[in-house]
């Protein structure tokens, strides 16, 4: 399944939303399919749609909903400031919004990044069974990650790890696989040499779904290729993505020029004509055409077959 195809799961269908809302929704998801990322955008819809009161049939949470259309069009004041009505409670997903919109709007505070913490603490203490306990540890991690006065980037790691041991195909526990494999490849506070951080993240790979393929293998192939190790070895890594499905046009026409120069290099004749007729077919205006042209013409007269496509 390709990279990001998971918006397509979104119950969007025949819900009783506000007009606005739900065209805020449409043109979001559609955005956000398009541009195929699993970034903040992508799991704050997720998180804000999939929930109880959005189907079809039932109530909508319209106060929760709107505040996620609030953050992905950067209102983080307005889902910070999200209030229950008189003599009622924040429903999880709201609450989720809230804490989220907290953590992003400007300025950030240790007050306001304390408050936001200790609303995704609740959710977690709260255990519904639903994803929004999830994200909630999530967030949390990515709390003592980034948004803390004193980031503490390897404890972060410890909540990652945690939350992808208790539900390691969910959506947030993907995320978190994802921040982990970054980690091992690039923090500077473990002192790993190369191969230790490449083994670390590759030994992640049996837990990574099908939806988070090209992005876990696109991010190990590069980190790879950042450390200098085999070439061979990042090639498949960026295979590997290829054959998952990149949605981003921008990151797939990258992604089939390196595939392409690697083979080259290697000396995959056959494998690099390839991936340079797959580029050429779909980018040809595109700058680097003119040069994969002359490397195209350059390995089609001794074709020599790597591992195969």
């Amino acid at each position: 399944m390709p990279c990001g195809s998971t918006l397509t799961r979104l119950p969007t269908a025949g819900l009783a939303l506000p007009a606005r809302v739900a065209r805020g929704l449409g043109w979001i998801t559609w955005l956000l399919r398009a541009a195929g990322g699993h970034g903040l955008g992508w799991m704050l819809l997720y998180a804000g749609a999939m929930v109880g009161g959005v189907r079809a049939g039932t109530p909508p949470d319209v106060s929760a909903v709107a505040a996620f259309v609030a953050l992905e069009e950067f209102r983080f004041g307005d889902a910070a400031t999200l209030r229950a009505p008189a003599g009622d409670t924040l429903s999880r997903p709201a609450s989720l919004a809230k804490a989220l919109g907290m953590l992003n709007n400007p300025p950030k505070t240790d007050s306001a990044v304390e408050e936001a913490a200790g609303i995704l603490r609740k959710l977690v203490a709260d255990d519904a069974g639903d994803e929004i306990g999830g994200w909630a540890r999530y967030h949390l991690g990515r709390i003592v990650q980034i948004h803390a006065g004193t980031p503490r980037s390897l404890e972060a790691m410890e909540d990652y790890r945690s939350l992808l041991a208790a539900s390691p195909a969910s959506e947030p526990a993907q995320q978190a696989l994802l921040r982990l494999a970054m980690l091992y490849l690039y923090e500077v506070k473990l002192d790993w040499q190369p191969e230790q951080r490449a083994a670390a993240a590759e030994a992640l790979s049996p837990q990574v779904t099908d939806d988070f393929a090209a992005a876990y293998h696109l991010l190990v192939g590069r980190g790879l290729l950042y450390h200098r190790l085999d070439s061979a070895r990042v090639w498949e890594h960026l295979r590997r993505a290829d054959v998952a499905g990149i949605m981003n046009p921008v990151t797939n026409r990258a992604n089939l020029v390196a595939l392409g120069e690697l083979a080259r290099a290697l000396g995959w004749t056959t494998e690099a004509e390839n991936y340079y007729v797959r580029f050429l077919e779909i980018a040809r205006r595109d700058a680097r055409s003119a040069s994969v042209r002359d490397h195209l013409e350059e390995v089609r007269p001794t074709a020599q077959e790597g591992p195969g496509l």
